[in-house]
């Protein structure tokens, strides 16, 4: 299934899977899209190298920039 996400969504989902594993139904919850589009959006992240995948759990691995 092709979905067109708009770019906040998808930074919306990444950043949902930033903090600690996060599964794609708890993204699905926290941000009311479907399961099947969270999905999506996790391989197509994971296939860059910016999320890790393990099992049903994945975690953006970009590190939010900081003030020095």
């Amino acid at each position: 299934m092709l979905v067109v996400l708009r770019v906040n969504t998808l930074a919306e989902v990444y950043l949902a899977c930033s903090e600690r594993p996060t599964t794609a139904e708890a993204v699905r919850r926290k941000l009311g899209l479907p399961v099947e589009v969270v999905e999506e959006a996790f391989a197509g992240f994971a296939e860059r190298g910016l999320m890790f995948q393990d099992e049903s759990f994945a975690v953006a691995l970009a590190l939010p920039a900081t003030k020095r």
